[in-house]
């Protein structure tokens, strides 16, 4: 698999490899956003009412709910790419049940396994990019997933805009909604194909014996490094370790899994899925018109976008803890102004979409590309699949709430909600103050003698 390009182009390779690993992103954004625009035409064909709305949304996050408690071990037994390849092939089956269903149960069902290929693909394509890429470009590399994740939402966007205004009414009530699910299939069956000819994580390698393999691959991506120190280094990590899960509990990597937990929870409770799921909504609810909170949900997916490409060149020049402490304190005046729009009703629209789009620019210069950089840095590599995917459970139950309950917070409260979010923002961007440590520069082996070090003060302080 390996020998698809030149040793000679190895500057490339790390690139090339990464978008194609980083596409299981792009599903998943597409898999999650494009409910946002189909959501007026699945109302009217299945004719829901607010519960099977709220399901339909959310039940896709119920899948990855499932998919994030078998991922972690899967990534761990079988190997980063060939979980990557199972996540594929549940987002092609998610397509098509999806687009072809002919009643809402069956679309609940197509929706759900498009879950379990997003529980399942989310932490092991961080992990997969944070094991390749060398520690000076890690933060770039790894943060193209979430650069694909975004331009999946926009894509899918697009495509929900063009489906939602060809053809009648009637064609967009039966036939509008299904093209764009469906069209998922066509790059799901292009990610499972593209990763035949990807390496699998060397780090990975090394762990179950496959040293010459890994070998071959480290020099192709680790240029002007001594490679056979690296791979003593990485296998010193290693054997240095119980490999027992219980590991994840003692007193330094308890510090690390704690603090992925947050991370995650944080993300969801500050609203970012109320505006990537709901942006029509709340628009309509502020007076925009159809075409309006169309024109703003476009807006919102490339904002969305742009900005992570923004992120990419910054994030392993800023460093991490930077951007998680003080975006997070823009994103909260964003959500006190959309609540003081709903309470007073002072500002123009334009100015209340300007609030919105703001608060996706500080999300996606810090929270978004970092809570996920983050996962795939600070465990053990041999913990490493178990503790993102327990992290990554907690993303999805709160994800999963989120989604759901957000127009029953909305029918409270529209102004609280929001206020609400606000509150939650600025807990975020203390907690990053506070807690979380700077990783940037550093490489995974030495991100894991930090939290050995915690582990040996714990033990001396006894």
């Amino acid at each position: 698999m390996s020998s698809v390009l030149n040793p000679a182009e190895k500057g490339s390779y790390v690139w090339l490899v990464g978008f194609t690993a980083a596409m299981g992103g792009f599903l998943f954004g597409y898999d999650t956003g494009v409910i946002g625009g189909a959501m007026p035409a699945l109302e009217a064909h299945f004719q829901m009412d607010a519960a099977q709305l709220g399901f339909s949304v959310a039940s896709v996050f119920a899948g990855a709910i499932l998919g994030a408690l078998c991922g972690g071990w899967l990534g761990d037994f079988l190997g980063r790419r060939r979980v990557l390849i199972l996540a594929g092939l549940a987002f092609l089956v998610s397509g098509a049940t999806t687009g072809l269903a002919a009643t809402l149960t069956q679309f609940d069902v197509g929706r759900l396994i498009g879950g379990l290929g997003i529980g399942v693909s989310l932490p092991i394509v961080g992990v997969y990019l944070a094991e390749l890429a060398p520690a000076h470009l890690r933060g770039r590399v790894v943060t193209l997933n979430q650069l694909v994740i975004t331009f999946g939402i926009l894509i899918s966007y697009i495509v929900g805009s063009i489906t939602g205004n060809l053809g009648d009414e009637l064609w967009q009530v039966e036939s509008g909604w299904r093209w764009a699910f469906g069209s998922q299939v066509l790059p799901a069956a292009a990610f499972v194909i593209a990763l035949q000819f990807v390496p699998e994580s060397p780090r990975w390698l090394i762990q179950n014996g496959r040293v010459d393999e890994a070998r071959a691959i480290l020099a192709r991506v680790e240029r002007g490094t001594d490679v056979d120190a690296m791979v003593l280094e990485i296998k010193a990590g290693i054997d240095a370790q119980d490999l027992s899960a219980r590991q994840l509990f003692a007193p330094g990597l308890r510090v690390a899994l704690f603090i992925g937990i947050m991370l995650v929870i944080f993300d969801q409770i500050t609203g970012i899925n109320i505006v990537i799921y709901y942006i029509q909504k709340i628009l309509l609810q502020l007076g925009f018109s159809e075409e309006q909170a169309w024109q703003g949900m476009l807006a919102v997916g490339a904002i969305n976008f742009l900005t992570t490409i923004l992120a990419l060149a910054i994030v392993d020049r800023v460093g991490r803890k930077s951007l998680l402490t003080y975006c997070p304190l823009g994103m909260g005046v964003c959500m006190f102004l959309v609540g003081l729009e709903f309470y007073a009703g002072i500002f123009p629209p334009l100015a209340v979409l300007a609030f919105i789009l703001l608060f996706l620019f500080f999300y996606a210069l810090g929270p978004g590309p970092v809570a996920l950089l983050l996962l795939s840095e600070i465990f053990p590599t041999h913990l490493r699949g178990k503790a993102v995917g327990i992290s990554t459970f907690f993303l999805w139950i709160s994800t999963y709430s989120v989604a759901e309950q957000f127009p029953t917070w909305l029918a409270w409260s529209e102004s609280g909600t929001f206020w609400v979010l606000t509150g939650t923002c600025f807990l975020y961007a203390l907690y990053a103050w506070r807690v979380i440590p700077e990783t940037k520069g550093r490489t995974l082996e030495q991100i894991e003698q930090y939290w050995n070090s915690l582990n040996l003060r714990h033990a001396q302080r006894e």
